[in-house]
């Protein structure tokens, strides 16, 4: 249980963090949580919401929650990640203030595939403008990359 309280902690902070740099503190946004299936977009959003870690089937269908995060209120939409829902990821990104693109790293196998979709989502036009914070998950795990391979594999600036 102490990991876990680091680890929200964290989760917290750095969310506070992104919404001070979007100047969205103490307002409201929409935000949405992308990714491959099974990278943990609806775990983290529980997290996120309700302080506890649930274990979740696979997001079949899209849907929307309302999330506070110390007086920052979120119309959040998580769509899922297999093959038919991201096609319909570009319905829901042209007006959002924020994309949270979830990365399994322990999935080496469709990296490739994962950066392609994130590659998609940065061409479009609408995006441009858009903050786009990636998030490794699952780094605990064995057989994970790393943060510096996962930076490397997705050509992101060193921190």
């Amino acid at each position: 249980t102490g990991k876990f309280v680091i680890i929200n902690m964290f989760i917290v902070n750095f969310f506070k963090g992104l919404m001070y740099k979007l100047g969205l503190y103490q307002k409201t946004g929409d935000l949405v949580f992308l990714g491959l299936d099974n990278a943990g977009k609806t775990t983290l959003l529980h997290v996120l919401k309700e302080d506890t870690y649930t274990q979740t089937d696979s997001t079949i269908h899209p849907h929307q929650e309302e999330l506070t995060i110390d007086g920052v209120t979120f119309n959040t939409f998580d769509l899922g990640g297999h093959d038919t829902a991201r096609k319909i990821w570009k319905n829901y990104v042209g007006t959002v203030n924020g994309i949270m693109f979830m990365v399994d790293t322990t999935d080496v196998d469709r990296l490739e595939l994962s950066k392609k979709e994130l590659m998609k989502l940065m061409e479009m036009p609408e995006l441009q403008d858009v903050p786009v914070c990636i998030l490794g998950n699952k780094v605990d795990k064995a057989g994970s990359i790393s943060e510096d391979e996962l930076r490397e594999y997705f050509e992101l600036l060193p921190h």
